[in-house]
């Protein structure tokens, strides 16, 4: 019998970070409202956080945090984990709204992260293959570092609906392998829209990254994939004539080498002319001698030199 809670959280004592508050429930209901966190919460294997729907339901920070939600054993791993229907607020008092670590068939849906000091969220398996997670109806915005950052050996993962703007660096960073990516769409950001990091076997279709200040989306390390359906359009806000709509960096430094072996079809970048605006970036598509994608189905628009450029020099960041 699955034992559910209807949760209030208190307000606790100020200082450094206090003890954790280990969810013991299944499944903790959070009615609407704002609801201030000083303590951590810790979600069990089999643990479910489910509130009201964003806007209704608020998680503030109101104490010095790593993260707001968290996985309770960061060491040897949970699973079966279900964060689902409220926003995080870390209101500059958390690190991540969001933070799971070697968490297995993870399931956060229909979430708001915000206002976090490091990434909306992060989700890693921190060296360790970690497998399962589905990541579903996300808006996170206004963080300082990345919106949402899963990384370092998380593997199975399916990503839908993603919203990430006006953060301080990337919108999503995708840095892991064996993960399917649709609908994903990224505005505003002050870095990337979406940057893709030493993969291998991954999909990626119906990708949107327009006025992000550097790259709206940079590649570097894209092996053995697809991708489908991709617009990028008016990037390099931050100095218009330096960065690409697309870029796909040449360095093997990384474990999986240079982008080969992958194909991209259907790709809209750069400047449509009849919206009548000045090009911001420097090529619509650039490619770094080294990677090798196979393109189809291209369509580029205005930018300040060529619109395709390939082979292009490194370009040290």
């Amino acid at each position: 019998m699955r034992r559910t809670l209807l949760l209030t959280l208190a307000v606790a004592a100020c200082g450094v970070e206090p003890e954790p508050l280990l969810l013991e429930a299944d499944e903790a209901r959070l009615p609407p409202g704002v609801q201030t966190v000083e303590r951590a919460i810790l979600l069990q294997s089999g643990g479910a956080l489910v509130g009201s729907g964003p806007g209704r339901t608020i998680l503030k920070a109101g104490g010095d945090l790593v993260g707001v939600v968290r996985n309770a054993d960061q060491e040897e791993g949970n699973s079966r984990i279900l964060l689902a229907d409220l926003t995080i607020d870390c209101a500059g008092k958390a690190d991540y709204g969001a933070f799971f670590v070697r968490a297995e068939n993870l399931v956060v849906r229909n979430v708001e992260l915000k206002g976090c000091r490091r990434d909306g969220a992060r989700i890693s398996g921190a060296g360790q293959q970690t497998r399962g997670a589905f990541l579903s109806d996300i808006e996170t915005h206004h963080n300082r570092a990345d919106g949402l950052n899963v990384m370092w050996a998380m593997r199975d993962v399916a990503y839908s609906n993603i919203r990430a703007y006006k953060n301080g660096r990337n919108g999503v960073t995708f840095d892991h392998s064996e993960l399917v990516a649709v609908n994903i769409i990224a505005r505003g950001n002050r870095r990337d829209g979406v940057h893709l990091r030493n993969l291998f076997a991954t999909s990626f279709t119906n990708v949107s990254a327009s006025r992000n200040d550097r790259y709206g989306v940079f590649v570097e390390g894209w092996v053995a994939s697809v991708g489908a359906n991709w617009r990028a359009q008016n990037n390099s806000n931050g100095e218009p004539g330096r960065y690409d709509d697309i870029r796909f960096s040449g360095s093997d430094a990384l474990s999986y080498g240079a982008t080969r072996a992958s194909v991209l079809s259907g790709v809209f970048a750069g400047e449509f002319e009849e919206v009548l605006e000045d090009p911001t970036v420097r090529h619509a598509i650039a490619i770094e001698d080294g990677a090798d994608p196979t393109l189809d189905g291209v369509i580029l628009g205005g930018s300040f030199a060529e619109a395709m450029c390939r082979p292009c020099e490194s370009e040290r960041l």
